[in-house]
């Protein structure tokens, strides 16, 4: 049975993979941030799960961030266009609920 520990006995650390805010450029925990997926019919969805197989940005549970990476662009559909008003609103409540 191979155990875990390096030749010294000492456990070693798992790294815990970060990820960039599309707001802040802020960099933190892939679980600290929440995941914005563009699926292949071209709309916007939150990934919960943060497996899906679709393209992925991630942003802070920041409603400054939101605003920032949706002024700039930095959340963008498939087809290279904005998110629409309904879409902004999801992703802002999805924001709102990991807020509080």
């Amino acid at each position: 049975m191979a155990e875990a520990a390096g030749s010294s006995g000492v456990k070693k650390e798992r790294r815990v993979p970060e990820r960039r805010c599309a707001g802040c450029g802020g960099r933190f925990p892939k679980t600290a941030l929440i995941r914005i997926v563009t699926c292949p019919d071209g709309r916007l969805a939150v990934d919960r799960s943060m497996k899906a197989q679709c393209r992925g940005t991630y942003i802070c549970a920041d409603p400054a961030c939101l605003k920032k990476a949706l002024k700039y662009r930095r959340i963008a559909k498939s087809d290279g266009s904005a998110p629409g008003e309904d879409e902004a609103a999801m992703l802002a409540a999805a924001v709102g609920e990991r807020l509080g």
